[in-house]
């Protein structure tokens, strides 16, 4: 058996440059090649184990990795099939390539997804706090809607209870005043103290006072008076008793709310008359003559007293007088511009109530209404009224009316607090009559005639309201129980309608869901502007990173052949130990004392692992133990020393 020594002496130049060690392998037997006993060599005269260049061999440890800067060069020095030809991508290339498309894979999927939950987010930001102004303002108008309701009709119900309780103070008087003059003077005379010829003491204190506890402007009392003789006993009663006017006058130069027009006399009344005059004395009756009112103010060669309502507003009397029933009558001041009939009454209603209340009380030139509640014989006997009072028996013997005036501003004035603002009434009745007001807090705007409200809100059963007035005072819909003569539900029924208004949606659909919106973009925006900064922070330190390493790359190409290169890079075995993250965790020192020491451990665990393998060919079927040895065993060939890093050793190949 022969040895032979093969020195590298053709590399002797370039080793002394790099100041590399000499390396020497010696041959036993020179039939033997350096891996599996086998020789070979392609037209470059590499060894290689396949016939192909992987550079295993020492030449090609010279020739291609110390006199090459491409380690992976196909081309051989002696101008092989593979000259010329253009250069194959490595590996590494290739999974670079693979690890920056994954790399921008990910970036863009982060950006997708940043934009993606900014639109998101933003919208589920604005539709948020829309909705949640939506909500609130439904519920605002909700709220102002039974408030406005509640409120008038209490305000109503109020009038119409203090009416009623001067109406029976009234019969208790007149029964009283009665029973005394039968007991002192006869029968006789108390018959002429009876309906229509009741005097009311102190009438001008006490209307005065009615007046002030609700939210009426006049007062007025008209009995009931039939034609033929009672109508001539009538007048000439109406003249002797006419000093309440006096008093009336009185009262009101002492009053220091009293803002009217001051009287110190006025004009007897001769007979019952309408606008055209005095009446015929065979015009049919019934009439309702004026003959006490509150505020008075006596215009000087005018009538003061008996004008006849009757000739003015027969069908509400009639119905009034026939049903027992509280009449919503006529509403003024809402005259046709086109018809200068309705202009010339509208004017003369509004200097009358300027006479009486004064120039400056507010809505004077708007809608008004006269309230017709029925004088009722024996009234103060019983509580008469109920929602069911017509249909209950309900007994009555109308013996006049009080007529009351009411401004619709003082009705819906101070209805509600400051800052409700935009809610939309219209009051109207079934006979075609309409108007509209705006309520901004406790201020009442009259908008005009007609339903003036906006049709955008008729759809929207939670933006709308409608109830008969009736109802809403029968039904105690304010909390109080109106116990006076019932409603009339027959002639031109009263009705109000509640809208909400642009002014009030203005007021809860701001630019907050907008804020919100902007606020979520600049977020994400923020939040994409830190992503930036860090991809390019973190693009640019592994660019550093890759220079350094393709440098490094570089001189381990320059030094060593590929199959030290494929072990020095090799990744860790999948069963190896996964505490061990790569082959460098030890040093090359360390790792080859410990290949020495470990020598006969590892060659039994890899015989156990094979055998095992071979007996059954089932890894499932193997003990936690054994696999652990197999697991231990291929780690341990994975970091065992590279033979081609020894710098000066001796190989030796027997049989």
């Amino acid at each position: 058996m022969s040895t032979n020594k093969i020195g590298l002496h053709d590399t002797a130049p370039l080793e002394s440059s790099l100041g590399l060690p000499r390396v020497s392998v010696e041959f036993q037997d020179e039939d033997h090649s350096l891996f599996n006993g086998q020789t070979g060599g392609g037209e470059d005269g590499n060894v290689n184990k396949n016939g192909d260049d992987d550079g295993s061999s020492l030449s090609s440890f010279h020739s291609s990795g110390l006199g090459s800067s491409n380690p992976d060069s196909n081309s051989s020095s002696g101008g092989g099939p593979g000259s010329g030809s253009r250069k194959k991508k490595s590996p590494q290339d290739m999974i670079a390539a693979e690890e920056h498309k994954a790399v921008n894979r990910a970036r863009a999927f982060m950006v997708i997804f940043l934009v993606s939950g900014a639109g998101l987010m933003a919208q589920a930001a604005y539709f948020f706090v829309h909705f949640g102004e939506i909500n609130s303002f439904h519920d605002a108008y909700g709220d102002q809607s039974k408030t406005v309701q509640s409120a008038m009709t209490y305000e109503l119900s109020s009038t119409l209870a203090v009416i009623d309780s001067f109406m029976n103070a009234i019969q208790s008087d007149n029964e009283a005043a009665i029973a005394a003059a039968a007991t002192t003077t006869g029968s006789s005379s108390s018959e002429q103290m009876d309906w229509p010829f009741v005097e009311i003491p102190d009438f001008g204190v006490r209307a005065a006072k009615i007046l002030s506890l609700s939210r009426a402007s006049v007062l007025t009392v008209y009995p009931k008076v039939e034609a033929g003789q009672q109508r001539v006993e009538w007048e000439t009663w109406a003249r002797e008793h006419d000093n309440w006017i006096g008093e009336s006058l009185e009262v009101q130069r002492n009053d220091p709310t009293y803002a009217g027009r001051q009287a110190s006399s006025w004009t007897p009344s001769n007979s019952i008359f309408n606008f055209q005059g005095p009446l015929p004395r065979e015009a049919p009756g019934p009439h309702y003559p004026m003959f006490y009112a509150s505020p008075i103010a006596p215009i000087p060669s005018r009538e003061v007293y008996n004008f006849d309502l009757y000739d003015d507003s027969a069908k509400e009397l009639q119905q009034m007088h026939d049903n027992g029933v509280v009449i919503l009558g006529r509403t003024r001041n809402l005259a046709d511009p086109n018809d200068p009939v309705q202009m010339q009454e509208q004017e003369a209603t509004i200097g009358w109530m300027t006479d009486l209340l004064g120039p400056d009380v507010q809505g004077i030139t708007e809608p008004m209404i006269t309230i017709n509640y029925p004088i009722i014989q024996k009234s103060n006997e019983r509580v008469i009224a109920s929602p069911n009072a017509l249909n209950d028996g309900y007994q009555h013997s109308v013996v006049g009316t009080i007529t009351v005036t009411l401004l619709w501003q003082e009705l819906l004035q101070d209805l509600l607090s400051p800052g409700s603002n935009g809610i939309v009434v219209v009051i109207g009745n079934e006979c075609g009559t309409a108007f509209t007001y705006q309520l901004n807090g406790p201020i009442a705007t009259f908008l005009g005639r007609g339903d003036l409200h906006d049709q955008e809100y008729d759809e929207n059963d939670d933006l709308n309201t409608a109830a008969y007035l009736h109802d809403l005072i029968q039904n105690g819909t304010s909390g109080a129980t109106y116990t006076g003569a019932p409603l009339d539900t027959e002639l031109c029924p009263y009705w109000v309608k509640t809208y909400a208004s642009d002014e009030m949606r203005e007021d809860y659909e701001t630019i907050m869901p907008l804020l919100f919106l902007s606020l979520t973009i600049l977020i994400f925006l923020f939040a994409f502007c830190v992503f930036k900064i860090y991809d390019w922070v973190s693009e640019r330190r592994t660019k550093k990173i890759m220079r350094v390493a393709a440098q490094s790359s570089a001189v381990v190409a320059s030094l060593f052949p590929k199959v030290v290169r494929d072990r020095l890079f090799a990744p860790i075995p999948k069963k190896a130990d996964t505490k061990r993250d790569s082959i460098f965790v030890e040093n090359a020192k360390m790792r080859v004392q410990k290949f020495l020491g470990e020598g006969t451990t590892r060659g039994a665990s890899s015989r156990h692992g094979r055998n095992h393998d071979l007996s059954d060919g089932n890894e499932d079927s193997m003990s936690t133990g054994d696999r652990q040895q197999q697991n231990e065993a291929q780690a341990a060939v994975a970091n065992a020393p590279i033979a081609e890093l020894f710098t000066d050793t001796t190989v030796m190949f027997a049989d």
